[in-house]
């Protein structure tokens, strides 16, 4: 399977994250400029067969403690279930309604199975056990 990568731009050098599906696994890091154009220049393109089942997303909205980190959040997702295919974090808030210590944080998890089409019994199952792991992991509090 291809990896997923996604570039971010900030002056002078290049933030890359790759999600890897088979071991469920982030890996984020900075390169300079110089050197993403040679690695690009080596690149090679990966043709993926497109999905044969079709995704179901769900939104995710909690309240976590402000130290936490995203890139720790972002792995216990995709490696919470099987089904889980990605996740991106869309809003991030702080003060008023937010708890003291706390922030609110909310992601929009995609969930695909590569067997058969997702029932929404099947989606609410592993949403369930996204949440459940990242209770365990971090203490969230889901937002009402």
């Amino acid at each position: 399977n291809a990896l997923p990568m996604y570039r971010h731009r900030r002056p002078g050098n290049s933030f890359w994250t790759f999600y890897t599906h088979y071991h469920r696994t982030v890996c984020s890091f900075w390169v300079e400029q110089h050197f993403t154009g040679t690695v690009l220049a080596q690149a090679k393109t990966i043709y993926t067969k497109l999905p044969s089942y079709p995704s179901v997303a769900r939104d995710l909205a909690f309240f976590m403690e402000r130290q936490a980190e995203h890139a720790d959040i972002l792995e216990a997702i995709m490696n919470a279930d099987s089904l889980v295919e990605s996740a991106e974090l869309f809003d991030v808030y702080e003060g008023g309604q937010a708890p003291s210590g706390k922030k609110s944080v909310a992601y929009h998890v995609v969930y695909r199975s590569v067997q058969k089409t997702l029932d929404a019994k099947l989606a609410e199952d592993a949403h369930n056990r996204v949440i459940e792991a990242l209770k365990k992991q971090f203490g969230i509090e889901i937002r009402k």
